[in-house]
């Protein structure tokens, strides 16, 4: 195996081991601006916005092993809303912000989780 694809099964590990993180996180935030603990969400909301950077990273650098394995992870429904989730940030609106949480981002989480799944035996044994 080329040191090429085996960095990209490694990223897919991480990318697999990171999203119940991510997810979790984006709960937390859910309940926090559900609950009126708003500073405590926007003490989430900053490294909630680096994973998401690093997640839409990862998965446009693994997008040929994805193919390869048949796993559809599209990055343009996530794309499609943070626009909103900006605008809901700029306006301190932390009931849309939650709701584009909760309704819109973490569905998209967990598609992604379902499809990075599909490949857990395939690329373990690819790295052996």
């Amino acid at each position: 195996m080329n040191n090429n694809k085996k960095l990209m099964i490694e990223t897919l590990q991480e990318i697999d081991n990171y999203l119940p993180k991510v997810m979790h996180a984006v709960q937390s935030m859910v309940s926090y601006f559900q609950g009126g603990s708003e500073q405590q969400a926007i003490e989430v909301f900053g490294p909630f916005t680096e994973a998401m950077q690093w997640l839409l990273d990862a998965i446009t650098l693994t997008k040929s092993m994805q193919e390869e394995y048949d796993i559809h992870v599209s990055t343009q429904e996530l794309e499609d809303v943070l626009p909103q989730l900006l605008e809901g940030w700029e306006n301190s609106d932390y009931i849309l912000i939650s709701d584009i949480l909760e309704y819109e981002i973490l569905p998209i989480l967990e598609q992604w989780q379902g499809e990075i799944g599909k490949i857990k035996g395939v690329y373990t044994d690819d790295l052996e």
